[in-house]
């Protein structure tokens, strides 16, 4: 049966429903296949890059600040100097 949702696919991509024509685009059958097994029936909300890896970056500027490089730090990670000083405080 996965076949046939495999050759419409391929054959009618523009008439998957959205997002599923651009996921389709970016994954192939293979991948969509994959999410949807894995995922299938239920919602999934994809963050952008700078909330799923709020923590990651939150550790690494508290690790990487020396108390003269705020400037730096958030132009590097593409945050405000307030959020910045927010991470800070939380990390003492």
């Amino acid at each position: 049966m996965k076949e046939i949702y495999k050759q419409i696919a391929k054959e009618h991509p523009d008439k998957l429903p959205a997002p599923f024509d651009e996921i389709y685009k970016l994954v192939g059958f293979e991948g969509l296949d994959a999410l949807i097994n894995f995922f299938g029936g239920t919602q999934v909300y994809i963050p952008v890059h700078k909330y799923l890896f709020a923590d990651c970056i939150r550790k690494q500027v508290a690790k990487e600040h020396n108390g003269k490089n705020s400037r730096e730090l958030s132009r590097k990670y593409n945050i405000s100097k307030r959020t910045l000083s927010r991470y800070l405080y939380d990390a003492s």
